[in-house]
């Protein structure tokens, strides 16, 4: 469902671009960058397909060992209570069947079937395949001997052999997703914050670089209001601050661009994470900031505004999606909550469950907004810049300028 909304994204997004930029006589320029990004997403997600793959393979491989515990524990009993020779034939044909499953999946190599993560924490010593199948033929040849004991013997072997291999493919997986999850979330002996930490950080201190240039624009206005400017201009002092925002926001971009690095190498070394959403949303935040950036730089302070606005959500969203991935390998919390980052709750159905789907109901995350976390969208502010140069009556001209001006908060 994630490759297939990116994907939809991509195609609306990349090759809208492209034929824009095509209809507009420019294919020698923006025109192939955009396909190219569309390209390398379509790329990205063929490889998705392929981890995808391994991961259900890997779970087969879990059912298929469960299967076969289960098979020999059924086998192991029967011969305890004499069944049917019939009943015998079935079990030990089912068996074969299972181990063949096993045997296909798990001695092939890695990046053929199944995660490298999981396969490399498989202990060839814990998977006796060889001491199962010897056990296995060993009972036939008692059940054709007539000797019950050398059976039983054969049979008991072969269950712990079954198990042996659950136990180890249990091991394996729940050391594969949790190694996975805590490369994305914090490390709370060693105090490492992890990328999830790190992009919360970064997201809080984007919203406060947001606020305080939120701030700056609403002095601006209030001082040209005041002083009846048709046009808002910067004090030196607003002008020296905004410069001082502009290292930060360079910083800052700087971190971001760290960040989508190491996501990228993340992405390489584990591809079943499958942070492909992410690993976007991040690279369009870097963007953004970078021209945010630019634009604080030149005094443009309402450009600087929507840019930072709109790295901010950038960066929420590819935060929310990391967390929710860090979760799902996991198997826990998450991280916990960070300053800066609203938190996330789930809502539960009218039926008292997670799902909705009794009640057609659609749950999961829900971000909540704080009061700060409203700005008054550009349209607006020029709206109500307009209306305060309007001729007013006398009467009313000083509720009614007062009101405009809370408009601009």
């Amino acid at each position: 469902k994630e490759m297939a909304t990116q994907l939809q994204a991509a195609g609306s997004r990349d090759l809208a671009r492209a034929r824009e930029a095509v209809e507009r006589h420019d294919a020698g320029g923006q025109a192939p960058q955009h396909m190219k990004r569309y390209l390398e997403k379509v790329q990205k997600a063929i490889s998705d397909l392929g981890n995808l793959k391994k991961r259900q393979n890997s779970a087969e491989v879990m059912s298929a060992s469960l299967r076969l515990e289960d098979l020999a524990s059924r086998l192991q009993q029967g011969l305890q209570t004499a069944v049917t020779d019939k009943e015998l034939l079935d079990l030990l044909s089912d068996i074969d069947r299972e181990m063949q499953t096993l045997s296909e999946l798990v001695s092939k190599t890695p990046h053929e079937s199944l995660p490298e993560g999981f396969v490399n924490r498989i202990d060839p010593e814990d998977m006796p395949m060889a001491q199962a199948a010897s056990a296995r033929q060993r009972l036939m040849d008692a059940l054709q001997r007539g000797d019950s004991a050398a059976a039983k013997e054969a049979a008991q072997e072969m269950l712990s052999a079954a198990r042996r291999m659950r136990q180890a493919l249990e091991t394996a997986s729940a050391q594969y997703h949790e190694s996975a999850g805590s490369l994305l979330g914090s490390d709370q002996q060693s105090g490492d914050a992890g990328i999830l930490g790190r992009l919360e950080d970064i997201a809080a201190k984007q919203q406060q670089m947001l606020a305080h240039a939120n701030q700056i624009d609403q002095d601006v206005r209030k001082r040209a209001f005041e002083q009846q400017q048709s046009s808002p201009t910067l004090t030196s002092e607003q002008a020296r601050s905004l410069q001082q925002q502009a290292q930060q926001q360079r910083s800052l971009t700087t971190q971001t661009k760290e960040l989508l690095g190491n996501l990228v190498t993340l992405d390489r070394e584990h591809p079943g994470l499958m942070i492909a959403a992410p690993m976007a949303a991040l690279q369009e935040a870097a963007g953004q900031q970078q021209q945010a950036a630019g634009s604080l730089q030149n005094g443009e302070l309402p450009s600087a505004l929507n840019q930072q606005s709109a790295a901010s959500e950038s960066l929420s969203q590819a935060a929310a999606a990391l967390r929710e991935t860090a979760q799902r390998f996991s198997g826990q919390g998450g991280s916990g909550q960070q300053s800066g980052v609203r938190a996330m709750m789930s809502v539960p159905s009218g039926n008292g469950h997670e799902s909705g789907s009794q009640t057609g109901l659609q749950t999961g995350p829900v971000k909540i907004p704080a009061p700060e976390d409203y700005h008054v969208p550009k349209e607006s502010r020029q709206e109500i810049l307009k209306a305060l140069q309007e001729n007013r009556p006398a009467g009313a001209d000083e509720e009614t300028g007062r009101y405009l001006k809370n408009l601009l908060k």
